[in-house]
């Protein structure tokens, strides 16, 4: 069995747009590390938890950012595209995936983005169908052109003009047309007839209840037959919400908040009166009850619960800190994970962090220099600068990474001005060091690499600048 990520993505409402592809992306290249075979990407316009119109322009730069794993749209929503437009899109990623493209497609979509496109959703379906016609036409069409006169869409492309160049020319990579697979989230899907027969891979959606998933396969095995085919089970691709965790109690509770919050928020209220919720695994008037309670309990505990979403909003986990660590240094070992579960043991969740890049050195009274960007969970990231004094040894000297997790800072503005060190903060294991700054109640903790480290940093300050300063005082 091969793994794969379908990403839709999703995301709180409340989450910095910029903030939630810079998350995918990491995520994305994190799968590709772990050894995922492939990662699909979703596309809605009006869907705010699934923020993503072009999900082809994600893909274009996790495809820099990786090396093994083939990405897919998962899935291009053919009624909503104008097709020659969308031929010549899809066609170019190709290209730039050297073979690590796979093409989603899906015949459907919701009502809210059939309403932005200016669709009928009673002809959406086969609009859609016919763009797939003109999408195929126009990748296998030869040096006389093309053409397609239909019920939605007229296209005379021009014949290539062999003096001037000009004409019908854009073809993908892999011929005739990338691997193409269709999806489908409602028992009995038409979609996977049509995949069968066609002899595209079928996908079957994650919202689907487990137990339609066999008449999923046999409206697939039916299309084969009816096309003199044998379809191939190898390339169904079934997905399922899994959360890994590290027990499974800690797993349910931590899918509980993060999955479940999904299917309460969002799901739930999206999917009433369709045909996914009628075959959910969960009764509608359970979940209802359930919702009733917690707003009961809401109520009593108000003051409390909105400060505690509040905090865990605009606060990082140790997972996700984590996981940018690794982003950054492009690996995390164990002296990483120890120094990160320290920093959290002694001061909790940060709010923003530094990734940035420092040269110091010298023995007894040495100088430090650095410069990197500033995260905040609520949004935003600019050009940070330091500079400092500091006495003690050096560990290495020369140039190194630091990595920098930050508690309690209220503004961005608030950043800029000394932070002493902590004496006996200093913590060193594997490789990695970290210590502690403060000032007020803001606490700087730098996670640094063996090279450049410095002992006495904890015992010396620094200065965090708007602008770079060669003055250390």
């Amino acid at each position: 069995m091969k793994l794969g990520l379908f990403m839709m993505p999703l995301h709180p409402p409340t989450r910095p747009v910029a903030e939630c592809y810079d998350r995918d992306i990491d995520q994305l290249v994190l799968a590709d590390k772990l050894g995922f075979d492939e990662a699909w990407l979703g596309e809605h316009f009006t869907e705010k938890w699934e923020n993503a119109p072009a999900p082809d322009l994600m893909i274009a730069k996790a495809l820099a950012l990786t090396e093994n794993i083939k990405f897919g749209t998962g899935v291009t929503l053919l009624g909503m595209h104008e097709p020659v437009y969308l031929a010549h899109r899809v066609a170019m990623l190709d290209h730039l995936a050297h073979g690590r493209f796979q093409w989603g497609i899906g015949l459907g979509g919701i009502p809210t983005d059939m309403q932005l496109m200016g669709l009928d959703p009673a002809t959406a379906r086969g609009r859609a169908a016919e763009a797939l016609e003109v999408i195929l036409g126009l990748w296998q069409a030869d040096e006389n052109g093309f053409s397609h006169h239909g019920e939605h869409f007229s296209i005379d492309a021009p014949k290539l003009d062999q003096a001037t160049g000009r004409g019908l020319h854009m073809k993908p990579l892999q011929l005739p047309h990338p691997p193409i697979s269709l999806a489908a989230s409602t028992p009995k899907s038409g979609s996977l007839h049509i995949a069968g027969a066609r002899g595209w891979s079928p996908m079957s959606s994650a919202i689907l209840s487990a137990t339609h998933l066999p008449g999923h396969w046999d409206m697939v095995a039916e299309g084969a037959k009816s096309a003199g085919r044998t379809a191939n089970r190898s390339d169904w691709r079934v997905a399922r919400d899994i959360f890994v965790g590290p027990t499974p109690k800690i797993a349910r509770e931590r899918a509980r908040a993060t999955m479940g919050r999904n299917y309460d928020e969002h799901q739930h209220a999206s999917r009433i009166g369709t045909v996914q919720i009628a075959t959910s695994k969960l009764d509608p008037a359970l979940i209802l009850h359930r919702a009733t309670r917690f707003l009961l309990a809401l109520c009593v505990v108000a003051m409390t619960a909105v400060t505690t979403a509040r905090a865990a909003d605009d606060t990082y986990s140790a997972e996700e800190i984590s996981a940018k660590a690794q982003g950054f240094f492009g690996d995390t070992t164990e002296g990483m994970a120890k120094a990160i579960e320290k920093v959290f043991a002694d001061h909790g969740r940060p709010n923003a962090y530094i990734t940035g890049e420092e040269v110091s050195g010298a023995i007894g009274v040495g100088l430090r220099y650095g410069n990197g960007t500033l995260n905040r969970k609520t949004g935003g990231s600019r050009k940070v600068y330091w500079q400092g004094p500091s006495i003690g040894w050096d560990i290495g000297g020369n140039a190194s990474k630091v990595f920098t997790l930050i508690y309690k800072l209220k503004n961005t503005e608030d950043l800029f001005q000394r932070y002493p060190g902590v004496d006996g903060s200093f913590y060193f294991i594997a490789g990695i060091g970290v210590n502690y700054q403060q000032s007020g109640d803001i606490i700087l903790a730098p996670i640094r690499t063996g090279v450049g480290l410095r002992a006495g940093a904890n015992i010396g300050y620094l200065h965090y600048n708007k602008e770079h300063s060669w003055l250390p005082f």
